[in-house]
């Protein structure tokens, strides 16, 4: 170790601050370079100083292995000659021929007769031979001098003799390798002038030559052998080195390159070269050296792939005549058999000890190969990467799973593996001490010290020694510490890939599935005569392979059991074909049988035909079926049960109840709506406060818990909206007759009070509720209030002969008491908004024609009547939550909202710093409403229009949805509702379409009436199963309500495509996602679908952004093809219409100049 590296390793020990990794490299060329300007001499980098070594080390190698390969080349040589002469003598002494000398004599007397031209025509022959040794060798070294780095075989081929090394290396092993060969030529010419002047050679007989040839033959195989085993074990030294050098540039140029290239010189980074201008040029030069390496070896790799194209071609020829004779494609699946499936006790087991654990598998739209698992311990997904890991999950199943591999990311450090924790230490202290001790434990070079105060300890002078008594006194020292943290806490920081081992919940079983059938031909088709319905399904099967195709493209493809006859009429003429036509064109319900462990796909049971694909009725009824929504008919004991409520039995209850018959109260809901279950009044109560009525239809009289309409209730949960009908949870009679509040009818409520100042302030403490009576005196809808609250109308009475008020009621008072519960309503809003959030989303209303397919469109915007009616049922909902857990907080039934997801957020701050809002990604904080809400403004000041839309869309996909529990052990911060911002909150106000509000309406009654809540047996257990499938299918309607919009928009379009605006959301490498605010849509185009395109190219422009170079051909321009960019945040022009194949989808395309589509 010379000076130099003593200086840079005593500095390095002397740094106290902990030093990473990669900036270990530049600190010690800081030094490095400090130390030669202290000492006036030449820096030269680390980096060129091993460099210049290992090219020593190299030459030297090459001419020890010259001096090796030219020693035992002569020694060969001498081999051959000793073996040649006892070759010769033998045979001359058995043939009796003379001796080699007098041979040689003989020959020369020869040459002495002939003259020169025996002489002249020896010396052409020479020279003939030693030409064509130049021009061999002249040919190779130009082959050398082309190819360089880029030969492809020297990389990819294990066989290759020849090592790789830098350039300056390669150019002095091409020059010792010509120095050598001229050796050999100098040699082999004096040999030829020893034997011209010797004139002693003669023609041998052809044995001897056969001979001898045989003998030279074998005694070039020793040399070649010998030579190539030496080459070998010379070679594993300089592939060494080069490997060596490789490995110490890669790191330091790789970072200096991308430096340079992205940073422009530019900015304060503190580089190792700031005033040698020689670095700079070095390592600017070997990098554009080796992008033009980069660039020769493509060309060469271009060319070694012609032939493998022909293979190519010829394999995929081969693979087509395997088809036809096999019906299937050979596939890697052979000789592959899924795992067996983990016994309980083992994924008991596996849990216990942190190697099992459980979560729902979700399956890749795209691929069956991938999946991914949401698991509530860990932050991120766990990934699974193969068909076989999967192990015959399906989409949404609960599985047990094991963690196979963790994988870091490229930015992760070892110290994101270990926890920092506050440990506290107590250090006792005597007081007999003659100095002040300073304790201070250094715990790591990266952890802040601790400062400890003087003033801790006793400074006790050593005259007191007799007088003080040893009283111990204790100082806490508080430190930090690092330490390893636990399995758990690793799993959750890095990312997952795991397997499948267990099935604990498959969601097929209890399920129907609607898809379509498809056919392929098995090994030939065998002839048979086709007279019934049975010999066609027997031919098919016997074929065909038959396999079930699912709507949900998340569910993989299934093996039919058995086919079905339908309701197929048999044709004489070609009745395969015309029986695959008939299937083609309609979906089929289908229910789940088995997978197997040696088998590729899963089985199904055929049930039923659905219908023609195309169909409203149909294409529905499958949404529904693929949801899992219950739309059977109520059964006739339910209808049995509702004919014992009739008008005098409401009027037998009416005694029992509050009389609210003479109040102003209205019903306020939209103009297509049937079941009105909510009404309000108000009354004025003088000094400035009001009181609120909130009047909600009493089903819970007639659902009595255990009847046949209370199960039938269960089962479906919830109402479900569909475009053009509703199917509802209850039988119509309850839904439009016995519980809607219908005008100038009597109907039992359950009617909850509350006051409230002019000002919006809300009196908590004033609540109370009662069930009642009431007479709604007026049934009107939003449309129509809109119209009175801008000033459009001064009364009712203007508008439609519903609207009318009721006999016996005055239509001003009741004008009044709407403007006042409007203007109350309207102030508590704004002060709720100050923590809550409100998405004031637009909906679409279709048009429909007698056939129920759509004709046009009309968006319905939310006015005040809204936000109104809106408001009071909130306060009401959230009165009566606070009453449940008053009551009973074990059985309280509420609904929280959860804040957003880390991976949400992980998302959205990519997504600003890619929009160059690196200052707003960092200081992200959604943990309450509020910061939501100041988020929201700060995007609403984006300046840019596109990014402002973007950013605020993706804002309102951060929202988690919205969950029913039962609370019993469930802490009170869990309990809140997050968009809303209220720390409790329940559903009270709509029991005709949601089976939670219904145990709502029990348990307020138990409340009043102070029961016990155990008397309806509907323990906790049940509750939270009950809550649990309420949660599953309201998701489920969601989506059937979300598919059945997206079904009439794409029959829309279809027949009417439209131009409109979009925004890219996304860039990779196979589609782009784009958002359309027109229709509040979402969708990604998938590249490969691209027209009139000839290629596309995705490059990456900066950090988290990519853009799209489309090369398409527009047929107006003569100079053919164009190119067309597409960025990140762009605004695009798009057509927009439906799809000709069923399920129908929106069909996307790109606009480019107004004119091509691609």
């Amino acid at each position: 170790m010379n000076q130099e590296d003593e200086f840079v390793k005593q500095q390095m020990q002397s740094m106290k601050v902990a030093i990473k990794k990669k900036d270990k490299y530049l600190i010690e060329e800081s030094l490095r370079k400090e130390y030669c300007q202290q000492n006036n001499q030449q820096y030269i980098p680390k980096e060129q100083h091993k460099q210049g070594k290992a090219n020593e080390k190299y030459s030297y190698l090459i001419k020890d292995k010259q001096e090796t390969d030219e020693s035992k080349q002569t020694d060969i040589q001498q081999q051959q000659e000793v073996h040649q002469d006892k070759q010769q003598k033998y045979q001359n002494q058995k043939q009796g021929q003379p001796d080699k000398k007098k041979q040689e004599q003989r020959i020369q007397g020869d040459r002495n007769k002939h003259g020169s031209k025996f002489q002249e025509r020896e010396n052409n022959k020479e020279q003939k031979q030693q030409e064509q040794k130049n021009k061999q060798n002249n040919s190779r070294k130009r082959q050398n001098d082309s190819k360089g780095f880029n030969d492809y075989q020297k990389w990819h081929s294990h066989n290759n003799n020849k090592p790789l090394s830098y350039p300056q290396v390669e150019e002095e092993e091409n020059n010792n390798n010509l120095n050598i060969d001229n050796s050999d030529n100098k040699k082999q010419q004096e040999k030829n002038k020893k034997k011209n002047n010797n004139n002693n050679q003669q023609n041998k007989n052809s044995k001897n030559n056969n001979q001898q040839n045989k003998n030279q033959n074998e005694n070039e195989n020793q040399y070649e052998n010998v030579h190539y085993k030496q080459v070998r074990r010379d070679r594993r030294a300089e592939k060494h080195i080069r490997i060596t050098q490789s490995d110490q540039n890669k790191r330091f140029n790789k970072k200096r390159f991308n430096h340079y290239k992205y940073n422009d010189f530019d900015d304060d980074y503190d580089r190792l070269d700031d005033d040698d201008q020689f670095d700079d040029d070095y390592y600017y030069k070997k990098d554009q050296k080796n992008q033009r390496q980069k660039k020769q070896r493509r060309d060469s790799y271009n060319d070694l792939l012609k032939e493998y194209d022909h293979q190519q071609e010829d394999n995929k020829r081969n693979r087509k005549q395997y088809k036809n004779k096999k019906g299937m494609k050979k596939n890697k699946w052979q000789n592959k058999d899924f795992e067996q499936y983990w016994t309980e006790e083992q994924i008991e087991k596996g849990k216990q000890d942190d190697d099992i654990f459980e979560g729902i598998y979700i399956a890749n739209e795209f691929t069956r190969e991938k999946g991914t698992i949401k698991c509530p311990i860990f932050k991120k997904k766990v990934h699974i990467n193969s068909l076989v890991e999967t192990n015959r999950a399906f989409h949404g199943a609960l599985v047990a799973f094991k963690i196979t591999k963790i994988q870091k990311t490229e930015n992760e450090s070892e110290d994101e593996f270990e926890e920092e924790i506050i440990e506290k230490i107590e250090v006792k202290n005597n007081k007999i001490q003659k100095e002040k001790v300073k304790v201070e434990e250094k715990i790591e070079t990266d952890v802040d010290k601790v400062e400890e105060n003087d003033d801790d300890w006793e400074d006790v002078n050593s005259e007191d020694d007799d007088n003080i008594s040893e009283e111990e006194v204790s100082v806490i020292d508080v430190v930090k510490k690092k330490v390893p943290l636990t399995k758990i806490q690793k799993l959750q920081k890095a990312q997952l890939i795991g397997k499948i081992v267990g099935i604990r919940k498959n969601p097929l079983e209890s399920r129907q599935m609607i898809g379509k059938l498809c056919f392929n031909e098995k090994n030939g088709l065998l002839k048979k005569q086709i007279n019934t319905k049975e010999d066609l399904i027997n031919y098919i099967e016997k074929n065909y392979y038959v396999s079930f195709k699912c709507v949900n493209k998340r569910i993989s493809f299934f093996n039919v059991k058995k086919l079905l006859s339908f309701n197929f009429e048999l044709d004489n003429e070609d009745p395969v074909q015309k029986f695959m036509d008939y299937v083609s064109q309609r979906y089929f319900s289908a229910k789940y049988v088995e997978w197997l462990r040696n088998s590729r796909y899963p089985v199904v049971e055929l049930i039923k035909e659905v219908g023609v694909q195309g169909n409203i009725d149909v294409e529905c009824e499958a949404i529904l079926t693929e949801n899992s929504v219950y739309d059977n008919e109520f059964s006739d004991i339910c209808k049995e049960e509702m004919k014992a409520y009739t008008h005098d039995s409401i009027a037998k209850e009416r005694v029992k109840r509050l009389d609210l018959t003479k109040e102003y109260i209205c019903s306020i809901d939209p103009v297509t709506a049937r079941d009105l279950d909510d009404a309000l009044s108000i009354t004025d109560l003088g000094n400035g406060i009001y009181e609120i009525g909130v009047h909600i239809a009493d089903v819970s009289h007639f659902v009595i818990p255990n009847s046949e309409v209370d199960k039938e209730a269960i089962l479906r949960t919830t109402s479900v909206y569909l475009v053009h009908k509703v199917i509802p949870m209850l039988p119509r009679i309850l839904c439009e007759e016995l519980c809607s509040l219908n005008r100038d009818v009597e109907r039992l409520a359950f009617s909850v009070f509350f006051q409230m100042t002019t000002e919006g302030e809300v009196l908590w403490d004033t609540f109370r509720a009662a069930k009642s009576v009431i007479k709604s005196c007026a049934q009107l809808s939003y449309d129509i209030v809109n119209q009175l609250i801008d000033g459009q109308i001064q009364q009712f009475s203007q508008g439609e002969q519903r609207y009318h008020i009721a006999n016996g009621f005055d239509e001003n008072i009741l004008k009044n008491n709407i403007l006042l519960l409007n203007t109350i309503a309207q102030k508590r809003r704004a002060k709720r908004l100050e923590g809550s959030l409100t998405f004031n989303k637009s909906k679409l209303r279709f048009i429909l024609n007698p056939d129920l397919f759509p004709n046009d469109y009309t968006e319905e915007k939310r006015g005040l009547a809204q936000f109104m009616v809106e408001e009071w049922m909130l306060l009401a909902n959230q009165f009566v939550g606070k009453k449940l857990v008053d009551y009973d907080v074990k059985t309280a039934i509420l609904r929280q909202h959860m804040s957003p997801k880390s991976e949400k957020l992980l998302y959205y701050k990519k997504l600003l710093e890619a929009a160059g809002l690196e200052e707003m990604a960092q200081n992200l904080d959604v943990s309450t409403s509020r910061n939501l809400k100041l988020t929201m403004s700060k995007v609403d000041q984006i300046e840019q229009k596109e990014i402002q839309l973007i950013l605020g869309f993706r804002l309102l996909k951060l929202m988690e949805a919205a969950q029913y529990f039962v609370v019993d052990d469930t802490p009170p911060q869990e309990w809140r509702h997050y968009a809303l911002d209220f720390d409790v909150y329940t559903h009270f106000t709509s029991p005709i379409r949601r089976y939670p509000d219904i145990l709502v309406h029990r348990r307020l009654q138990y409340a009043l009436e102070k029961q016990e809540i155990d008397q309806t047996g509907e323990t906790r257990d049940k509750l939270k199963a009950i809550m649990q499938h309420c949660n599953d299918c309201k998701l489920n309607a969601r989506r059937v309500s979300d598919q059945c919009d997206q079904l009439f928009l794409a029959l829309l379009l279809k027949a009417n495509p439209i131009e409109v605006n979009a925004y890219v959301l996304s860039i990779n490498n196979q589609n782009i996602e784009v958002i359309i605010p027109k229709f509040n849509l979402e969708r990604k185009v998938d590249l490969k679908s691209l027209k009139n395109t000839y290629k596309y190219k995705v490059e990456q422009i900066g950090e988290n952004r990519n853009e799209l170079i489309v090369f398409y051909n527009d047929p107006e321009d003569e100079k053919g093809v164009r190119l067309y960019f597409v960025r990140q945040f762009q605004e695009i022009k798009i057509s927009l219409s439906g799809t000709d194949t069923f399920p129908i989808e929106y069909k996307i395309q790109l606009i480019i100049n107004n004119k091509v589509q691609i």
